[in-house]
């Protein structure tokens, strides 16, 4: 196990190293382990109960219950050498664990404040972390009740942008409490794809869709923010974007939607919707730049007269 680096040294991209896996082959092991801490790289695991066999060059090991993260972890793993180089496999349950600890040591995310239950089913071949990446099929799921998302005040934002939509600013700060975190991913190739994603508080609810790029841990979503008034009826909604690198992505509002909810900009908006509004508007800019018109083209000539 210690040979396996997920990440390289600065922790922004998945390790190049190729996997060496000949220690697997040549002998055979079945081993049933008991202990009262675990300690595997930086993560500090509790009362353990794990099986673990080697037969034909593959490694199985079965975790029956391992304290971990405040909440228990059950499932196994595998791990075989293969033509493509590593063949890796995981089916793995974690319940009641502090979702900021655990997500933070497992995928580099600390953006989940809170208790939660995690589960995924993933499979994937390659030479080094990183090519294994590219290759992962499964699926995960995560679900939490009364936590928080941090670094973005969902709710405070929606406030200030129903007011004032061009008012600018950063989001980049605060946390946004919830009642409710459902996601859903499905992946394929080393793309998720985000089928599912709810956060719902108790004025505000966040809907995601989407995908995100294992191997260049890169996000490409949207989704649509809501404030919500009396019995959860939306009282405003806008739409957003989240794209970049998955732990330093921030949501950014659609600018147009923006723009049409601001009176004075709304205005200008649709009037350049208007074909001899916007040719007016045009001409006046080629003017204040000294651009020449385009020329126009000649009249056609009468037909002749019959």
């Amino acid at each position: 196990v210690s040979t396996v680096h997920l990440v390289t040294s600065n922790s922004r991209e998945w390790d190049r190293v190729p996997l060496a896996l000949d220690g697997l082959t040549g002998f055979e092991i079945d081993l049933r382990l008991s202990a009262a801490k675990v300690r595997i790289g930086r993560v500090q695991l509790g009362r353990t109960a794990v099986a673990a066999s080697q037969r034909g060059g593959k490694l199985v090991i079965t975790v029956g219950e391992s304290q971990a993260f405040n909440g228990v972890i059950r499932g196994s793993m595998s791990l075989a050498k293969s033509e493509a180089g590593a063949e890796a496999k995981a089916d793995m349950q974690l319940t009641d664990v502090d979702l900021d600890a655990c997500l933070g040591e497992l995928f580099g995310l600390r953006r989940v404040e809170g208790k939660g239950n995690l589960s995924f089913a993933i499979e994937g071949t390659g030479r080094s972390v990183l090519t294994l990446t590219r290759n992962l099929s499964g699926t995960a799921s995560l679900t939490s009740a009364q936590g928080a998302i941090t670094g973005i005040n969902v709710e405070q934002v929606l406030r200030r942008l129903e007011r004032r939509p061009l008012s600018g600013g950063d989001y980049r700060s605060g946390r946004t409490p919830y009642d409710k975190l459902n996601v859903a991913l499905k992946v394929a190739n080393g793309i998720v794809t985000v089928d599912d994603t709810v956060v719902e508080g108790p004025s505000m609810r966040v809907t995601l869709g989407g995908t995100a790029a294992i191997p260049t841990r890169e996000l490409d979503l949207k989704g649509t923010a809501s404030l919500l008034g009396g019995a959860k009826e939306v009282a405003f909604e806008l739409p957003f974007f989240v794209y970049g690198p998955w732990d330093e992505a921030m949501p950014l509002p659609d600018a147009q939607s923006l723009i049409s909810r601001s009176d004075a900009a709304g205005q200008l908006l649709r009037s350049l919707n208007d074909s001899k509004t916007r040719d007016a508007v045009q001409s006046a800019i080629k003017r204040l730049t000294g651009q020449r018109p385009e020329p126009q083209p000649a009249a056609a000539p009468p037909p002749p007269a019959q």
